[in-house]
């Protein structure tokens, strides 16, 4: 949408200069405007490939047509883009749903509006089934801990749709796990090597889903998928903010009178470092499927689900 905006708001003149032409000035300016976001943070890996897809498509078309008519067409193929993009999304929320039977415990992790969506549209279909509103034949086990704790937003949906659920924080997960079937998970990238990178937690939770034999289903779309190959969760990661680690109630330090203040409230602690990652590797030999738009597919197929989606583009 944010691309859309500003093709649309780019302006267009014409002239017989080819270096000052509509399609080189909006090349231009668009990797000038990414290169700028990068430099704030780096992008995610569905920015970078939907950059990707832009930029080459922009190259693509002839320099010398009309100004209104190139642009009408790179709309249209945004558009395209994006409407592809939600039936993607709708996609995995059915495969997901697929995945969920009668008796089910899932263990599901952080926050995803897919995960949540297909909950959701679960308990809609076995309520149709059974002519009832309170028979739900799954329960929903959402874990949750520090530093993001986004677990609420999750629970508070499938409260709110009536979705049998369970809150657990992550130093649970060996009780949960003793009556789990499943777990969901949702992956911010797959990696070419099969593994992926979720929300810190998530190699804990995976680590232990392994230990149970509880099969863990990481949930991404291809547009997820990427050629970079990790090994580790140091190499390349992204550090949050030092605050979302307060606690409700933590005693100061100082030998003076106890206080309910926060250890680095009020003074400063050169011995002190607080180090907030924001993601977590999750080794390929832990995951059990991925779902994607396609199907339930090995972490082996994701480099050729990926080398596929980019020659159909």
């Amino acid at each position: 949408k944010c691309c859309i905006a500003f093709v649309e708001s780019f302006p267009v003149t014409e002239t017989t200069d080819r270096e000052n032409s509509y399609l080189a000035r909006l090349a231009h300016c668009l990797d000038a405007q990414y290169a700028y976001l990068t430099r704030i943070r780096a992008p995610s890996v569905p920015m970078a490939r939907i950059h990707e897809y832009l930029h080459h498509h922009i190259l693509s078309l002839d320099e010398r047509g009309e100004g209104k008519k190139l642009k009408e067409e790179i709309l249209m193929y945004m558009h395209d883009l994006e409407k592809r993009t939600q039936l993607a999304k709708e996609k995995v929320v059915e495969n997901l749903v697929e995945q969920i039977d009668e008796g089910d415990v899932i263990i599901t992790f952080g926050e995803s509006s897919r995960i949540t969506e297909a909950f959701v549209k679960a308990a809609a279909l076995f309520n149709k089934r059974n002519h009832s509103e309170n028979a739900v034949p799954f329960r929903v086990v959402v874990i949750g801990g520090r530093p993001k704790q986004n677990n609420e937003n999750t629970l508070r949906k499938l409260v709110k749709e009536r979705v049998p659920c369970t809150l657990a924080p992550l130093n649970a997960l060996p009780y949960v796990l003793e009556t789990a079937t499943k777990a969901f998970v949702s992956a911010s990238s797959m990696l070419a090597n099969g593994s992926a990178i979720a929300d810190s937690g998530t190699a804990v939770v995976a680590c232990a889903c392994m230990k149970f034999h509880v099969p863990l289903l990481v949930v991404a779309d291809i547009m997820k998928f990427c050629h970079d190959v990790e090994v580790d969760g140091i190499t390349k990661n992204e550090l949050n903010s030092p605050s979302s680690f307060r606690p409700s109630l933590l005693p100061s330090l100082s030998s003076q009178e106890q206080s309910t203040k926060w250890i680095l409230e009020g003074q400063s602690n050169e011995n002190l470092t607080l180090m907030n990652l924001s993601y977590d590797l999750v080794p390929a030999s832990l995951i059990s499927g991925v779902v994607t738009e396609l199907s339930v597919i090995p972490t082996s197929s994701v480099i050729s689900v990926l080398l596929e989606s980019e020659n159909d583009q």
